[in-house]
């Protein structure tokens, strides 16, 4: 009865309706046989079951339909049986029961109970129906029996169909064997293989359904796959009876999309747009209903992931390494970006600096890799983002740089060594970089790097100096240096203090020196020392050298010529005799003065050694005797010779008087710078008679012009030896008397007889002073003029306050003296006679030999310069010969070589010989050849052994000889 009751609930609701009100009348039914019939309940033996009847099971439309189509309503079954003789026991008729599983074979009992219950009583069983239901009744007694039930579904038709009469209503179902044939009960057994009977406007079949899914969006090929944002999900129903009615879409089981189809269209299509991957499905129906099976499809098409990205930084572009803290730094840095996606594949990265797109790496391999780089110039933050060829964008990685050095160094200070005047001077710099550090070799003062960070200038000027790190990023920085003085002097003139011809000639040099000033000793000779004034004295012509040098050693020299100079004497060249007639001898000089030099004086010849001069070049020797000759030059440079006179033969003592002296009266001048006198007088030619072997002289009264006496006359007459006659004639001397005649230089006449000689002598020392004979004084009584007259170097002075009575007194005394000398010939003395007048004449002597002030200036000088000269030599013998020291020398471009220092050598401390020649000596030749000439002393204690010349930090070794070459 359960069973039946599910049965019930199982239907629809319409045919649920139908039982409900079949059970109800069943049970009104029922109810009103039960109370009007009595009812027996007996147990009959069945004698057998007949199976037959026909049944028919026909399609029955549903009521929903279009265009001319239903879908299935279920089935309508029908049942009908024919028997010859059907008895009951009343007139209520039978029933129709259906069952799943009835087993009609002998008789049975049925037995029903208006509870539900169904139990079997009898010999015979004719089995349960199991799950059965009542299909129908039958009322009447009827030849033919049918039924008809409708079932939703094949599935819900029995197995088998049974009629049967239901006596009682319920209490007992009595098949009688008594008023039927053999076949009490009536049955169909198979139903499900009854063919069913179609209905052609019944639509059964479901629409056919199809989908598929292609990207869509952006679409791409990586990898031979094809990729988009999105994806388009292609669905398609048809169905040729009610049509299509619409699509669903599924995705995951969760409809997401209907389509439906608004046209009678016998195919519906459609597209569905989808951005995420999943499992998508699809179902149709038509339009009466009928619904398809789900078809499915995957996409995986749809690329909404990003790339992965990585990013890294790493100098670049000459990479050195800090050697302070081993950081490594570069000019630039290169950073890597990498992406990756198994997708689309990355199509680029982009980099920024900070929110500013900078560069933008493309991706042009079919890779899913991608790695690119590029190199930045600044430090900072970049930042790197991948995007892959469907667009989808990574997250931003970021890589912070600081590995690049674009700073320049920084040059704390850039100074000189001294502010003070120097010939170079030492620049130093102090820098440091906060990078990369100092390159190895950072500084640059001119053209090349350099690893110091010191340098040596020497000129003034504006110096840059470079400073660079290891990456050469680099800085400046100038210093003006002006304290630098390499510049010699200049000299402004050299002046000689004459231009006429000096025994030596004072040069003054006038120099200046704008830089370091002009040293202490700052005046030189190449092959001299310095010295600290600027006046030299020099004795001989020559081309001379003169150097200049300042505080710093800086010299410049000049060259000037003296040819003024002569302190070589006259030469006298030749002495002749010559015997004259008168038995006298001649003496004739030859003369010259060196070629250049300043001459033979105006008076040049003296044969008296040196007390008196004259211009004639001959002399009358009358006695034998040896006569010293003088020759001088315009300086008063003498050279002398002496000759032997002994061709004089001795005169006769004649018998006759002697004549009177001739007085010539004159002034007396002092001559200039020749020590001659000029006489201005009368001189009387004395007229000589009665000698034995002499002639009276005619003489004649003549006027001296200071150039000679002018007498005339034979032997021992006077004669004016080719002077110019211009006196008058005065009377011959009285018989007996002697003839004076005058001397042809200074108007002293001169005689063989020695009284008048003696005489004659002091009167021509009377004349010469120009003075009258007067009493000897001693220095007390002498006037101031007398004492610079007598102080005078041998020069006679004119003396003012001579009387016109001069040539009486001489002639008095002269005559005085002959007359007692004839009186008291073997009494009278000739050293007495005159005394007085010869103590005078050797006072005067004696005044000539002393020197003046100029002379004895002179003669210091001379001596002075000896002692110089002896000194000098002994320094050149000791620098050149014992010294042990070294000539330098610069040879030109034409192997001419060029004195430049005296160096002096030394011995290290393992014995080797080594000379260190300065920078500022070598000069400025241009050819770099340069040669050693050491001294013979070094050369005695060291020749062929080995030396070092150390020239500008560098050393050279070569083997000592006289001489040794170099090149620079």
């Amino acid at each position: 009865m359960q069973i039946f009751k599910n049965r019930i609930f199982d239907l629809s609701r319409k045919k649920r309706a139908r039982m409900i009100l079949s059970i109800i009348l069943f049970a009104v039914l029922t109810v009103n046989s039960y109370c009007a019939l009595d009812v027996h309940a007996y147990n009959y033996a069945m004698t057998g079951a007949s199976a037959g009847g026909n049944v028919t099971i026909t399609e029955l439309n549903s009521s929903t339909g279009a265009n001319g189509y239903t879908t299935l309503g279920g089935y309508r079954v029908d049942y009908s049986v024919t028997a010859e003789w059907v008895a009951f026991y009343d007139a209520l008729g039978g029933f129709f029961y259906t069952g799943s599983s009835i087993d009609p074979s002998g008789g049975c009992h049925f037995c029903y109970c208006p509870s539900g219950t169904i139990w079997e009583d009898g010999a015979l069983n004719l089995g349960v129906i199991n799950g059965g239901s009542l299909v129908g009744s039958v009322h009447e007694n009827l030849q033919t029996v049918s039924c008809s039930f409708n079932a939703g579904s094949l599935s819900e038709i029995p197995n088998y169909i049974a009629y049967c009469y239901n006596p009682a209503g319920g209490a007992y179902i009595h098949i009688s064997e008594e008023r039927g044939d053999n076949a009490h009960v009536w049955y169909y057994a198979d139903l499900k293989n009854v063919p069913v009977t179609t209905n052609p406007t019944i639509d059964r079949s479901a629409p056919f359904v199809n989908i598929s899914a292609a990207p869509s969006g952006t679409v791409v090929t990586s990898g031979g796959i094809r990729w988009g944002t999105s994806a388009v999900i292609n669905v398609r129903s048809e169905d040729n009876q009610s049509r299509p009615g619409g699509i669903r879409v599924y995705k995951d089981g969760v409809l997401i999309k209907t389509i439906e189809n608004s046209s009678n269209d016998t195919v519906l299509s459609g597209n569905v747009t989808v951005t995420e991957n999943g499992n998508y499905s699809a179902e149709s129906y038509d339009k009466v209903g009928n619904i398809s099976s789900r078809v499915s499809v995957s996409v995986s098409c749809i690329d909404k992931a990003a790339p992965g990205v990585s990013l890294s930084a790493a100098p670049t572009s000459s990479v050195v390494t800090n050697p302070a803290n081993g950081s490594k730094w570069g000019n630039k840095a290169l950073i890597t970006a990498a992406a990756n996606d198994s997708q689309s594949f990355p199509a680029g990265i982009r980099i920024y600096q900070g929110s500013t797109l900078i560069k933008t790496l493309t991706n042009s391999a079919d890779n899913p890799n991608f790695t690119g780089s590029f190199e930045v110039g600044t430090n900072g933050t970049y930042s790197a983002e991948a995007f892959d060829k469907t667009g989808n964008v990574s997250t931003r990685q970021s890589v912070t740089v600081s590995c690049i050095d674009t700073v320049s160094p920084v040059i704390s200070t850039f100074t000189a060594d001294t502010l003070s005047y120097a010939k170079k001077i030492t620049l130093s710099v102090g820098a440091a970089d906060s990078g990369c550090g100092l390159h190895n070799i950072p500084y640059m003062y001119d053209t090349s790097w350099v690893a110091s960070p010191k340098y040596e200038v020497t000129e003034n000027g504006t110096y840059t100096v470079k400073v660079r790190d290891g990456l050469n990023n680099m800085s400046t920085k100038s210093i003006t240096v002006n304290n630098i003085d390499n510049t010699p002097p200049v000299i402004n003139s050299v002046t000689k203090s004459t231009d006429g011809f000096a025994k030596s000639v004072k040069v003054t040099i006038d120099a200046s020196d704008e830089g370091s000033g002009l040293h202490e000793t700052p005046y030189g000779h190449p092959d001299d020392g310095w010295y600290g004034e600027n006046e030299i004295t020099i004795s001989e012509n020559g081309v001379y050298i003169i150097r200049v040098r300042d505080a710093l050693g800086n010299e410049v020299q000049d060259n000037f010529t003296i040819d003024n100079v002569d302190n070589t004497p006259p030469k006298i060249d030749e002495v002749k005799k010559e015997v004259l007639e008168d038995g006298n001898v001649r003496i004739t000089v030859t003369a010259s003065d060196n070629e250049g030099g300043s001459g033979l004086d105006d008076k040049p010849y003296s044969f008296d050694g040196g007390k008196t001069w004259q211009e004639d070049n001959t002399y009358i020797a009358d006695k034998n005797g040896e006569v010293e000759i003088l020759v001088r030059d315009r300086l008063d440079q003498r050279d002398d010779d002496k000759i032997e006179v002994t061709e004089i033969k001795k005169k006769d003592e004649g018998n006759g008087n002697n004549g009177n002296n001739g007085n010539g009266d004159g002034n007396n001048d002092n001559g200039n710078d020749d020590d001659r006198n000029k006489g201005n007088g009368d001189n009387n030619g004395g007229n000589g008679s009665n000698g034995d072997n002499g002639n009276n002289g005619n003489g004649n009264n003549g006027n001296g012009d200071g150039s000679g006496d002018n007498g005339n006359g034979n032997p021992p007459s006077g004669n004016d030896d080719k002077r110019e006659d211009t006196g008058d004639n005065v009377p011959a001397p009285s018989a007996g008397e002697p003839a004076a005649y005058n001397s042809d230089v200074n108007d002293n006449a001169v005689n063989n007889d020695p009284f008048i000689s003696i005489a004659d002598t002091d009167r021509k020392n009377i004349d010469n002073t120009k003075k009258p004979l007067k009493k000897k004084r001693s220095d007390e009584d002498k006037t101031d003029k007398e004492k610079n007259d007598n102080d005078s170097e041998g020069d006679p002075v004119s003396d003012p306050d001579r009387t016109d009575d001069t040539d009486d007194t001489v002639r008095d005394k002269i005559n005085r003296v002959l007359k007692e000398e004839k009186e008291t010939v073997t009494e009278v003395k000739p050293d007495e006679l005159l005394s007085d007048n010869t103590k005078e004449a050797d006072s005067i002597e004696k005044k000539e030999k002393k020197m003046s002030a100029p002379q004895k200036v002179a003669v210091a000088l001379i001596a002075f310069l000896i002692v110089m000269g002896l000194l000098g030599l002994l320094l050149y013998l000791w620098l050149f010969y014992f010294k042990r020291s070294a000539i330098l020398f610069g040879l030109d471009d034409k192997g001419r070589k060029k004195y430049l220092a005296r160096l002096f050598i030394n011995t290290d401390d393992e014995g080797e010989w080594y000379v260190n020649v300065p920078d500022h000596k070598l000069g400025d030749l241009g050819t770099g050849d340069y040669a050693l000439k050491f001294s013979p002393g070094f050369l005695a204690v060291s020749e062929d052994e080995d030396i070092l010349i150390n020239i500008d930090g560098r050393t050279i070794r070569e083997r000592i000889k006289e001489e040794v070459r170099f090149f620079i």
